[in-house]
């Protein structure tokens, strides 16, 4: 499980028990956790600080430039070790997505060597981030059905 990756050795605690996971900063609760430290403790969940920034928001966008960075830390571990030709964001994740793409492209830039600059093509899911999972399991039973 990638969300069980550490990126972090005594980082945020994750709800796994171990500390450092990208999990701990990208998930759901991670995600609050870096708006609460950017002063949005009112905030219920990721959709709201997207919503701020999608208002230009300078607090709501530079924890968007947080959240990018940890997404960008832990894409460039994957590039380095599998250089895959895709990677695609999905999940709560990929509804911020342009609030963060940039960060995260100059966190892979400064977290991997300049061989793989630009060889990997980072995208965002067109899955309904809500559905993207029970959309998968189908087709996979589809393909064990023919």
């Amino acid at each position: 499980e990638l969300g069980h990756l550490t990126i972090y050795p005594e980082g945020e605690l994750c709800p796994c028990g171990q500390k450092g996971h990208v999990e701990s900063y990208l998930g759901a609760q991670g995600m609050m956790k870096i708006a609460k430290k950017n002063d949005l403790s009112s905030l219920l969940g990721p959709y709201q600080l997207f919503e701020l920034a999608s208002k230009n928001d300078q607090v709501a966008l530079n924890a968007c430039d947080q959240i990018g960075h940890y997404l960008g830390l832990s894409c460039a571990n994957l590039i380095s070790v599998f250089k895959p030709q895709l990677i695609i964001i999905s999940g709560g994740n990929a509804n911020g997505f342009i609030y963060f793409e940039n960060s995260m492209k100059n966190a892979i830039k400064k977290y991997t060597f300049p061989v793989f600059h630009g060889k990997t093509q980072i995208i965002e899911s067109q899955l309904n981030a809500t559905h993207a999972g029970c959309q998968g399991a189908m087709i996979y039973a589809k393909g064990c059905l023919i």
